[in-house]
């Protein structure tokens, strides 16, 4: 090709399309191979589950089992692999939005290229239909008539009240057969919250709804906890451990005394030596 002509091509190339690189379409092999993350086998059906129609994943989960991270890690997979690629992380307040979830996924980009719009702002800017935005319910930032670029919608803690005007938002903006895919991130505990509502029901709102794929994160499944319980260490720092969950039930619940009625919701308890952090655990 003649020289002057292939400058004159490479000029007009957008600089988005000069950074972006060949990115995996599978988002578990690109967080292993491109962020160095280690998923749980778990966290890696969730995000496949974001290819496979209805692109719907709703995960109630308990506390500190990663739902926060994984959400970072779908948001940077999306804007990577689709240069069309459109995220909307939706939190309940700013500073969840801008500590929690953008503090991870700015803490998991750290070595990549990113178009980051301030040193805090949760945003990244690419084009007009390349770019990831972190918006906060209880300042009112909404979604709506927002319809370009292939969208990926996160609802991190989706039982908070102030998220609720989402879910009347979503049947107008959300498209899967443009590709658009939904994560539905929680903890189960609010039984009046709107998403504990929906999740009961097994739909989404509004008319035409849709199923999804459902994930619950039971803590006592965790690997964590599940390595502990065969006297290993955890395979994953900083999540849900045996200790945790031990010192959970001591304070939620109390002993049956001797001699009372046992009731349907009684369980037993045993405890476990951890090698590893000193702490005691679930036995069976």
């Amino acid at each position: 090709m003649d020289t002057m002509l292939e400058q004159t091509l490479r000029s007009r190339t957008p600089a988005s399309s000069q950074r972006l690189l060949p990115v995996s379409a599978d988002p578990v092999s690109y967080a292993n191979h491109t962020l160095n993350v280690r998923l749980m086998r778990v966290q890696e059906q969730i995000l496949r589950a974001l290819l496979d129609p209805p692109r719907i994943v709703n995960v109630p989960s308990g506390n500190n089992w990663g739902k926060t991270f994984l959400a970072a890690v779908a948001a940077s997979w999306w804007f990577d692999h689709y240069p069309d690629g459109v995220v909307y992380a939706m939190g309940p307040r700013k500073e969840h939005v801008v500590n929690v979830l953008w503090g991870q996924l700015r803490l998991l980009r750290r070595e990549l290229d990113t178009p980051w719009v301030g040193p805090k702002a949760p945003e990244i800017y690419d084009t007009p239909t390349h770019f990831a935005l972190g918006m906060t319910a209880s300042r009112g930032e909404s979604f709506r008539g927002r319809h370009l670029g292939r969208k990926l919608f996160i609802l991190d803690e989706a039982t908070a009240p102030e998220m609720l005007p989402y879910f009347d938002e979503l049947p107008t903006m959300f498209d899967p057969e443009a590709g658009d895919a939904l994560m539905l991130l929680y903890n189960p505990t609010d039984t009046a919250s709107r998403m504990y509502f929906e999740d009961q029901k097994g739909q989404l709102p509004g008319e035409g709804a849709l199923p999804w794929h459902r994930f619950r994160l039971n803590c006592l499944e965790h690997e964590n906890v599940e390595a502990a319980l065969r006297g290993e260490c955890p395979p994953f720092p900083g999540a849900v451990s045996l200790a945790q969950i031990n010192d959970w039930v001591r304070t939620e619940c109390e002993p049956v005394a001797e001699g009372d009625v046992h009731r349907p919701s009684d369980f037993f308890w045993g405890w476990r030596y951890c090698p590893c952090c000193g702490g005691s655990g679930l036995v069976e």
